[in-house]
């Protein structure tokens, strides 16, 4: 059973690089849809909800190649955001 839940993942995997492709080319703007996730749900016949959930995470776990060839690390790689650039907020003063 354990080979099975990690083969399922594997192409789970592989589903999101594939739609992360996809994204990459702009595919769903050239087809005329509204996102991405729309033309997903229409094409596989899938709920727009799951679809909307697969792109999301594709952009989190897919690299990106810039077109200058560098391999940016996927957005969900566990690297923390930049730090805040929005100024502390005023504390209440005590009477």
């Amino acid at each position: 059973m354990i080979e099975s839940i990690a083969s399922i993942r594997r192409e789970y995997a592989h589903i999101l690089d594939e739609i992360a492709e996809l994204d990459h080319a702009q595919t769903a703007e050239y087809a005329g849809y509204a996102s991405l996730a729309v033309l997903l749900a229409e094409v596989l016949h899938l709920n727009r909800v799951d679809t909307t959930r697969m792109v999301t995470q594709s952009e989190l776990v897919s690299e990106t190649v810039t077109p200058i060839g560098y391999t940016a690390p996927a957005n969900g790689s566990g690297h923390s955001p930049p730090p805040s650039t929005a100024p502390p907020r005023a504390q209440p003063l005590d009477d």
